[in-house]
């Protein structure tokens, strides 16, 4: 069985991280969940700070997973994002 591992850092505000439409992270810390093999999967960054604050999300496994992105936040405090991947 795979795990995702992730991580997100925000400077300013929350990030809260989605994995099939379900919380898995909010704001600043790291989080491990078991996945079933074979399968597809969605995840989804909802952030919402300062404007002029940026974020960092880190997904480091499973390696069809992984990425990293830094983002900074416009004038309105507000951002989100998702990208999706199969084990």
């Amino acid at each position: 069985m795979a795990t995702l591992r992730a991580s997100i850092y925000a400077e300013q505000g929350n990030v809260t991280l989605l994995l099939n439409a379900k919380v898995i992270l909010i704001a600043t810390g790291d989080c491990e969940v078991a996945l079933k093999k074979n399968s597809e999967y969605v995840i989804q960054w909802f952030a919402d700070g300062q404007p002029g604050s940026s974020y960092t999300i880190t997904v480091w496994s499973p390696p069809e997973a992984g990425f990293q992105l830094t983002r900074v936040l416009g004038e309105t405090g507000k951002d989100f994002g998702g990208t999706r991947f199969r084990t």
